[in-house]
């Protein structure tokens, strides 16, 4: 009977090993992804995310602050990048209406590009049901980082908002993948 209990318990320690381990692999395949699609596309964005990640992992509050700052820079640069300012100063945004599009917008900018990307037939599918999480995290990132940067925040609040800024910068390089092949053995 005990041997039963022992038996179990080490077939509930193997599975959650192999769980483990199998999250960890998926997870570091992504971000091997990630990181190389970042570099290319936008290198000044992936250079100062080191930045960001230096500044969270310092145990004062103004770093983290700068750190908020640097998040706002990161998407501008990721904006430079994906969706370049418009010489009319406007495109489509989410909702079909047109927004300002100038080198300051670049949230905006992010929006139409991923708007652009909606519109386009091959990656409609690919993005149906996924578009207005891709929005809303554009605004609600945007928003955070704007606030954090203007007073004192904690450790645990810049980490998730460095976090959820890699992924949706992730999602954005994925996007933008379509025209990016990158040969396999340079993202292993």
């Amino acid at each position: 009977r005990i041997q039963g209990h022992v038996h179990k318990w080490i077939e509930g320690v193997a599975y959650e090993l192999e769980f483990a381990e199998a999250t960890v692999s998926a997870w570091d395949n992504r971000r091997k992804l990630v990181d190389a699609r970042l570099a290319k596309i936008a290198p000044e964005a992936f250079r100062r995310l080191k930045t960001a990640y230096d500044r969270v992992t310092e145990d004062d509050p103004e770093a983290w602050s700068q750190a908020a700052q640097t998040i706002r820079n990161i998407m501008k640069a990721m904006a430079d990048s994906l969706r370049p300012s418009d010489k009319d100063g406007a495109a489509e945004g989410p909702d079909g209406q047109l927004i300002e599009t100038t080198d300051d917008k670049y949230k905006n900018r992010l929006m139409v590009f991923v708007r652009e990307k909606q519109k386009d037939g091959k990656m409609a599918q690919l993005l149906e049901g996924k578009i207005e999480g891709l929005y809303r995290a554009i605004r609600d990132i945007y928003n955070a980082a704007s606030d954090a940067a203007k007073r004192e925040i904690s450790k645990t609040h810049i980490e998730d908002l460095v976090l959820h800024l890699y992924l949706l910068l992730g999602d954005l390089v994925i996007l933008a993948g379509d025209e990016l092949r990158i040969p396999q053995e340079k993202i292993s």
